[in-house]
């Protein structure tokens, strides 16, 4: 074997060998970071967090390219085809392995970034014509060879600038995915030259190419980000012409809209992670200060970052009904007043409504808070999640979180809904059609003319529950009903952001309101969903109306229309607590609290107390209550031996009358 054949084995041997370990580490890498336990310390003491870092792990992947590709499989592959070590068996394997690893990367980097249709279309194109120029250098022997590595540079910039562009095009000014596809073309455009200039042309043998070799790598590759930097200006301007003309660009949800605000981007796409302005944090006393985040906020700084945009509101335990729930109350409240957070309530009622009805909920805004049901903030038009204490935390210091942009599913209500249905029966089977995971992580946008004709009350009653079916948050479109909502609170000013024409969605789902009967949510899921029929005849011992789901006006006057001049069955208690201080006021003043008091029910303060179990009427072993709250988890009231039905504020009150579940429509 010639020397230069045997240094060329050998050579891409260990390319082959560099490129398997790199393979084998970024494997191992993708396992995530090590729990936090002493085991793992060491490990996490040692190089491999860094190594896991994103950015990192790309450099990887370019290396592992590298070395598979150009010292492997150009260098080994043409000594194994061919018995003679020539130029032509070089650059044939070098154009061979460029148009296959175009496209397991154009494939891989498909799956991987979920790119839309019109953008593997452009990736597609500038493969194909490549591949067109490479197989005519092939096929035209005659030709110079030069001509087939010239092909083959094409060939992979034909795959990889395509890609760079519609990165750039998806992700705006986020140059690194573009700088890294760039780098593949570096690797194998800047290794052509080397190869022709030193053995076609016999420059000072192989010592003389290899080191050629490698200044035409780093000249290629300082070229590549530079140019990566440009492309993805130039993809940036793309997209906003193609926007202003109407042209191939993707519509965009509501959700999307609401996050490239946040994010201070002009647009953004399901799947991207994106770092966030909080509007509004609110905290309530459960998960607020005193679960981590008073301990911790000392270390970072000990200062909230706007307390302006801060809201605590003491709900669950109040009113205390031990002594270490006044403890809890009182540390909140305390806290509240030493970080200036100007915006505490105690007593006011449930989170969530006291938020709306304080205006800290507003179309367009993000809206974050230590309870899983922040998302009846949607009914407003706002992007309003639920965090834990942690994720609080980091939003009290700096303002900013980190949130993925969720996909969006369609929930389209059409018809009128009959007497005697409400807007917790269009929850109930809603949830119960796309089931309590079936929307994890996703946004629910509710859309029809269903949806249009509800009251704000009843609005709030949908959103609220999106989270039981997985849902990131749940939207509707901001309308008149909205702007007149928040007129009477003395707020004007807002941005709207409402789904595109042609806006991507995930799932579509299409219900008839007419069709709709009252439902009924069994133990011991939300989505255990039936007819209120189906469960006819199911003894109560308890009936509970209110929580930030089913104790609003419209609730408990539809409560108390049916109640009038009726009693409550004897043996059942029913309990009732508006969901704020002003909605009972409200009550009050308008004869509604009456009516249920002389029906025998029992007037609450506000609370989330009996919704959670905490106080103010929890149900004993094998008792069964009927709610018109959020949740009928096992022991969610009381005790686990129990059973929570959930109902309508008028199945409610029509099963109270009755002592067992009954549709409420043989009352009306």
């Amino acid at each position: 074997m010639e020397r230069g054949i045997r240094w060329q084995m050998i050579f891409g041997l260990i390319g082959i060998a560099a490129a398997a370990l790199t393979l084998i580490l970024l494997l191992y890498l993708k396992k995530g970071n090590p729990p936090d336990t002493r085991a793992n310390q060491a490990e996490k003491n040692s190089l491999l967090p860094l190594l896991r870092q994103r950015r990192i792990r790309l450099l990887m992947l370019v290396l592992f390219f590298y070395c598979g590709h150009q010292c492997g499989i150009s260098n080994c592959i043409p000594l194994f085809l061919s018995t003679e070590f020539s130029v032509d068996t070089v650059l044939s394997g070098l154009g061979v392995s460029a148009f296959c690893l175009g496209l397991i990367v154009s494939r891989f980097l498909c799956s991987w970034l979920t790119m839309k249709f019109h953008v593997c279309r452009i990736m597609l194109t500038g493969i194909v014509a490549a591949a067109a120029l490479y197989l005519l250098g092939i096929i035209a022997t005659n030709l110079p060879m030069t001509f087939v590595g010239l092909g083959a540079a094409g060939l992979f910039a034909g795959a990889t600038i395509p890609l760079c562009i519609t990165l750039g095009y998806e992700e705006k000014t986020n140059t690194q995915s573009a700088t890294s596809m760039l780098l593949f073309l570096s690797i194998s455009t800047g290794q052509l030259f080397p190869w022709v200039m030193g053995l076609v042309g016999n420059a000072g043998g192989l010592r003389a190419a290899m080191l050629l070799n490698v200044a035409c790598l780093a000249c290629s590759t300082l070229a590549a980000m530079v140019l990566s930097i440009s492309l993805s200006g130039i993809a940036q301007t793309v997209q906003t012409h193609h926007e202003r003309l109407g042209g191939c660009a993707m519509g965009k949800t509501i959700s999307e809209k609401i996050l490239a605000r946040a994010a201070r981007r002009e647009s953004v796409s399901a799947g991207e992670i994106v770092w966030a302005n909080i509007d509004r944090a609110m905290m309530d006393d459960i998960l607020g200060p005193r679960v981590e985040i008073a301990e911790k906020i000392k270390l970072l700084g000990n200062k909230v970052w706007d307390p302006e945009k801060v809201v605590i509101i003491s709900d669950h335990y109040t009113p205390p009904a031990s002594i270490q729930q006044a403890e809890i109350v009182k540390f909140t409240r305390e806290w509240a007043h030493e970080y200036g957070v100007e915006q505490y309530f105690e007593f006011a009622g449930p989170c969530h409504q006291v938020m709306a009805e304080t205006g800290n909920v507003l179309p367009g805004s993000i809206v974050l808070g230590t309870d899983s049901h922040t998302c009846m903030g949607g009914a407003l038009g706002a992007f309003a999640c639920g965090i834990g204490s942690t994720e609080m935390l980091g939003v009290l210091v700096t303002g900013k979180t980190w949130l993925r942009v969720p996909q969006t599913i369609r929930v389209k209500w059409n018809g009128s809904l009959p007497a005697g249905v409400m807007a917790k029966d269009i929850s109930l089977k809603t949830i119960g059609t796309i089931g309590h995971a079936g929307a994890t992580y996703k946004a629910v946008e509710y859309v029809g003319k269903t949806i249009y004709a509800l009251s704000m009350d009843e609005r709030m009653a949908i959103t609220n529950m999106a989270v039981e079916m997985g849902a990131k948050v749940g939207l509707m479109p901001t309308d008149d009903v909205t702007k007149n909502y928040l007129k009477n609170l003395g707020i004007e000013e807002y941005e709207v952001y409402c789904s595109d024409p042609d806006a991507e969605f995930c799932e579509e789902y299409r219900f008839d309101a007419g069709a709709l009967t009252p439902q009924v949510a069994c133990p011991h899921g939300v989505d255990q969903t039936t007819e209120a029929a189906n469960v006819q005849d199911t003894p109560i011992h308890q009936a509970y109306l209110g929580s930030c789901t089913g104790g609003r006006l419209n609730d408990i006057a539809q409560a108390a229309m049916l109640l009038r001049d009726k009693k409550i069955c004897k043996g059942v208690r029913m309990l009732v607590s508006p969901a704020s201080t002003a909605i009972w006021k409200q009550a009050d003043e308008a004869g509604y609290l009456g009516v249920l008091v002389d029906a025998g029910a029992t007037v609450l303060a506000p609370t989330c107390g009996v919704c959670v179990g905490l106080h103010s009427g929890l149900i004993a072993s094998g008792e069964t209550c009927i709610s018109s709250s959020n949740r009928n988890f096992i022991g969610r009231m009381g005790s686990k031996e129990g059973n929570i039905y959930l109902g309508s504020p008028l199945t409610v009150a029509a099963s109270a009358v009755e002592g067992k579940i009954i549709d409420p429509r043989n009352l009306l």
